[in-house]
């Protein structure tokens, strides 16, 4: 059999379009890249708050179906959490609000958040209240 060239691809220039402050649209939700309704909500610090979902039987959860961001993740024997972050939509109401853990600094310095939260175990407490964004946390009693 003759042999047959195989075709080799020629580079292409690839074109990306980055969003920036300056050329992202005023309407533009950055988080869901979709149009929001009051633009000025954008014009805020996205808003943190901490949800429980455990047990699934008790208080469930409200508001949450207007966050724009919603992380689920594991808490400890077999218990999960919600934290919820509200940028360009707002909920009149959010709950039941649930303690702060260690993972929700990381989601605060992340998105640069206020941080709504029902108190936290001491150790935990001190360490926000020792961060760099210690004047953005919300405590509900």
């Amino acid at each position: 059999m003759p042999a047959t060239s195989t075709p080799i691809p020629s580079p292409t220039a690839n074109q990306l379009h980055k969003n920036t402050a300056e050329n992202t649209p005023k309407n533009i939700n950055p988080l869901t890249g979709l149009p929001v309704v009051d633009p000025t909500l954008l014009d805020r610090r996205p808003i943190a708050v901490k949800v429980q979902i455990f047990p699934r039987g008790q208080r469930p959860p409200w508001g949450i179906s207007l966050a724009d961001i919603v992380y689920d993740y594991y808490q400890n024997n077999g218990v999960t959490r919600l934290t919820a972050i509200f940028y360009g939509n707002d909920a009149e109401q959010v709950g039941p609000i649930r303690s702060a853990r260690l993972f929700d600094g990381d989601i605060i310095k992340t998105y640069k958040t206020i941080f709504v939260f029902g108190l936290a175990d001491w150790r935990i407490y001190q360490h926000l209240n020792r961060s760099s964004f210690a004047d953005r946390l919300v405590v509900e009693k």
